[in-house]
């Protein structure tokens, strides 16, 4: 059976999927900072999926961070990334006329407790640039509304004023 991953799930559950948060309160299958996965060997997970957490590590943990999920993913899995779109979201502003405090919280975190923050900004460039350096290939987007089940939602499909705001983004982690 293949082995998935939901990193920073929160209350929000996949079907056939480890869940995993740093918040206890959450209920996660695993409570675990994203940073350090001890909790799964190496080359373990065919998955692993990260649904608008990525901006909330800061710019010098990233590649850490990429390069633990890299070895918790076998040669030739799959990591799909969702965050908050800058291009998207500066277009809805600038552009479509989307109200700051409409945007805000894409940019900035919910800033309700001490992990909702966020510490980095993406654009697909940026984002490719930096999986390829830790290592991963085929980077491209996905639609995440063909991907997720049904019935479930989460901000990789998250509108504001009707404009998508989500970065989706799969890349495979190098083979043997």
């Amino acid at each position: 059976m293949a082995v998935r991953i939901h990193l920073g799930c929160g209350t929000k559950r996949l079907a056939d999927f480890v869940h995993v948060d740093m918040r206890a309160e959450v209920e996660p299958d695993h409570v675990a900072d994203v940073l350090d996965l001890v909790c799964f060997g190496d080359d373990s997970a065919d998955l692993i999926y990260f649904c608008h957490g990525l901006e909330h590590i800061g710019f010098g943990a990233v590649g850490d961070a990429l390069g633990e999920w890299g070895r918790v993913l076998k040669p030739g899995g799959e990591l799909r990334l969702a965050m908050p779109d800058f291009h998207a979201i500066a277009k809805a502003y600038w552009v479509g006329g989307v109200n700051l405090r409409l945007v805000r919280y894409a940019l900035m975190g919910g800033q309700g407790y001490a992990e909702n923050f966020h510490y980095s900004t993406w654009d697909f460039d940026t984002l490719r640039v930096e999986l390829e350096a830790a290592g991963y290939t085929g980077v491209a987007l996905y639609n995440a509304r063909a991907w997720l089940p049904a019935k479930y939602s989460d901000w990789s499909v998250g509108k504001i004023a009707g404009y998508d705001i989500s970065l989706n983004v799969r890349a495979t982690w190098k083979l043997a």
